[in-house]
Formats: structure tokens, sequence, C-alpha cells
């Protein structure tokens, strides 16, 4: 979205069909800006909102919807390098009384600003008056320097599959974490979800993280050498599935 019109940035997840290729059109595309401008006087809109813009938001939104995506706003209180917000503000507030997305950042890359704990406190203060959003921890990792795996979002899919992950994005079964030095971490989420985040990473992810590394470095030795370590990749396996059934097995 357009930095100097405070846009904003919105990100469309397991939507089946671009959003950003829907633009090529611009005489539908700008109708379809017009129609939404039409309905948004219907509402009780906030009068500093310059609805041509906002609008723009709703339909980005709109189209992910109607492509079976879900859409997670980004940075909402990250500070511009003109000194501005890159989202407006009043727009932010306004999405999120309407309740059109379904998820929200609220750890981002502190490399540059984008962390601001102005979104945890409008996370904390909207849970209730509002829709609940998933809250997301995002690495935005443009390139290889930009502090990948400090900030991760653990969701509780009853399944292993995109399905099972949106579902449980949209029911708010999620939980943002930022690992930070020595260990600590902060957690956004439900309490019962962050409490149960709190024992995974202590008692189970380091164990698995360990058996995983081991199970990708046999695999890379494999493929470098060329030759077979199957009997040591199954061993892995199985220690790795031994670990997680002591933890999730019903």
């Amino acid at each position: 979205m357009s930095i100097s019109q405070g846009n904003g940035h919105i990100l469309s997840i397991n939507a089946n069909k671009s959003i950003q290729a829907q633009r090529e059109n611009t005489q539908k595309y700008e109708k379809e800006l017009q129609n939404i401008v039409k309905e948004l006087k219907k509402e009780n809109i906030d009068k500093s909102i310059d609805l041509a813009h906002y609008a723009k938001n709703i339909w980005v939104i709109g189209k992910i919807k109607e492509a079976k995506g879900i859409s997670i706003l980004a940075h909402p209180n990250w500070v511009y390098r003109d000194g501005k917000y890159h989202l407006h503000q009043a727009f932010y507030k306004e999405m999120l009384r309407s309740s059109q997305i379904d998820g929200i950042e609220v750890f981002g890359e502190e490399k540059i600003k984008e962390h601001n704990n102005m979104t945890h406190l409008t996370a904390l203060q909207t849970k209730n008056k509002h829709k609940y959003l998933a809250p997301f921890a995002n690495s935005d990792a443009h390139d290889s320097d930009h502090e990948i795996g400090e900030r991760f979002t653990i969701v509780f899919a009853k399944e292993k599959s995109a399905s099972g992950v949106i579902e449980a994005i949209k029911d708010g079964v999620a939980c943002a974490v930022f690992k930070r030095e020595n260990y600590e971490h902060q957690f956004i989420g439900k309490d019962a979800l962050a409490q149960y985040v709190y024992f995974l990473i202590k008692e189970y992810y380091p164990r698995h993280s360990t058996l995983k590394s081991r199970l990708a470095k046999l695999y890379v030795d494999q493929l470098i050498n060329g030759e077979s370590f199957e009997k040591k990749i199954k061993t892995v396996k199985q220690k790795l599935e031994d670990h997680t059934n002591n933890f999730f097995a019903v």
C-alpha cells in the first residue's frame, strides 16, 4: 500500500489467487473502490478518515476473503523514516472496530523500530471490546540479516493442514512470542495459551530442536557424501516421534 497515503501493509495468507494482480484492471478496480466508498458513507466512521484512501484497505481485505484467505495487519504502529506512522492510526482503529481483519502483528522487527509497545496496549484494550484478533510475531525477513527466529507465532491447530491452521487463526488460538536475550521471552496471547507456550518452550522445544538439527545434518551429510545414512535417520526420527508422543499423544 502507498506510504504517502498511510494505508499500511496487509498480509494475505492462504488466498487462492493473487490480490495484487486484481489491481491490474484499473477501470474495474476504481469502480469497486467507488462502490466501497458509497457503502462506507452509510456507516458511522471517524470524520478524519479519507474514505477514498481507506477504501483501498477494505478492498484488499474483501478480496482476500473472496479468495478464501485471511488478512493480517502488519506493524500497525511502525513509524516510517519521515517520522509519520506508516499506517494512519484512524485507519487502524477503524479496522479494529469493524473487525474486518483476522489477525494483527504485535511483535515486529526491532532493527527498524517496527516494534512498538502501543501495539501491545491496543491488542489488550480491544480484545474484549471488539472481535479478538490472533496475535502475530513476524521476523519480516527481507534478507538474511533480519533477526530470523527471534519472533515467531505458535498456532494451535486441531490438525496438520492449511485449513486447520487457518481455522485456528480465525478462532484466535495463537500466541506471539518474542525471544529476547538471556532466554527471556515475551508473550502476547490469551493467558492459558501463553502459559502453555511457556511450558512448551521450556520443556518440549529444546529436545525437539536438538533432534531436528541432528536430522537436518544427517540429510546434508548424506547428500554431500553420496552415501546412505538411512539407519541413523530412522533412529533420530523415532526419537523425535517418541519425544513428541510423550507430550501430545492421546
